[in-house]
């Protein structure tokens, strides 16, 4: 792709419109002029923007970093973003990713300290969210998601979707885009320190403080910022994910699977479609190497971790 100057997208700026005309769709000029130029109609197609959308707003400029707006089934505002754009913020979420894996370490050592603490105060219980994370690779969930479509969360999970026994946990619970999370992970200090919060109602959401005579769920937020204290990046949720997605897929090259095989593994840890994981989570770098016949040496998950920057800095 030959590279061109991005600008920057003022949605509160005057775009392009979309409405039904026929089988297809008419185009109209922020001036509302309807568009007749063969190839800017020509352009305006090739942005794939789906049928379905409503309320369709394109950028009038072919280099904004936004090309087009609108809104889905549900409601929701979905973005059409510039190719360039993507690889852009792909590059910076995957070095971002690297800087988490060199945090890791400490920010784990710390946590593993407060999930021993006798109390259940907040930041307890943020250790919790993160070790959760960390083990479960579970997204981090919103109220809004739980209550419109019954879909749950890392912070929207209810206590009966979790089961303790022995030293496991096992979390089974609707989650996003119809999945279903049903995963089970081993850690003493996790299951220790999740153990006296299930004794309340099923219906109650599971990471929550006590204060007093009320309990405080925890929100996305508050995990968040909990994760850059810790880590000292600023990173989110969904970078665990991206993390263990690159490591599981460098580890499944090393031991001679195909890169199809590899994906399939990410999926299925992530509990998302190949297709998903492979686009969204996994550094592309795993598979460039890959093809240049460099796969990951380590003998161990933890070897994994530790070596994965230098591995993929190779490129």
């Amino acid at each position: 792709m030959e590279a061109v100057a991005l600008i920057q997208c003022d949605l509160s700026e005057p775009g392009i419109t979309r409405r039904r005309y026929g089988r297809g769709f008419s185009y109209s000029g922020p001036d509302g002029k309807k568009i007749t130029d063969a190839a800017l109609i020509d352009h305006l197609k090739s942005l794939a923007i789906p049928p379905a959308w409503t309320n369709v707003w394109i950028c009038t400029d072919p280099r904004g970093h936004i090309q087009a707006t609108g809104d889905d089934d549900a409601g929701r505002t979905q973005y059409i973003y510039h190719p360039q754009w993507r690889i852009h913020q792909d590059e910076v979420k995957f070095n971002r990713t690297l800087e988490v894996g060199d945090a890791l370490p400490t920010a784990r050592a710390r946590v593993t300290r407060l999930l021993r603490r006798e109390d259940g105060d907040r930041d307890k219980i943020l250790a919790i969210a993160f070790r959760l994370l960390d083990l479960g690779a579970i997204r981090v969930g919103n109220e809004a998601y739980a209550l419109q479509n019954g879909s749950y969360g890392l912070t929207t999970m209810l206590i009966k979707h979790v089961q303790c026994d022995g030293s496991t946990v096992r979390l089974c619970f609707p989650a996003k885009s119809g999945q279903t999370v049903d995963t089970e992970i081993t850690n003493k200090n996790l299951v220790e320190a999740l153990q006296p919060l299930l004794d309340r109602p099923g219906t109650q959401p599971v990471l929550a403080w006590r204060q007093g005579s009320d309990w405080h769920p925890l929100t996305s937020g508050m995990v968040n910022d909990f994760l850059r204290e810790v880590t000292g990046v600023e990173m989110t949720a969904k970078d665990f994910r991206t993390w263990h997605a690159t490591v599981i897929a460098a580890r499944a090259l090393a031991r001679g699977s195909t890169p199809t095989q590899a994906v399939e593994e990410v999926a299925e840890h992530l509990q998302n479609t190949p297709t998903i994981a492979r686009n969204s989570y996994i550094d592309p770098r795993v598979f460039k190497l890959f093809d240049q016949c460099h796969t990951l040496n380590a003998r161990t998950y933890r070897e994994a971790e530790r070596n994965l920057r230098a591995f993929l800095e190779r490129t």
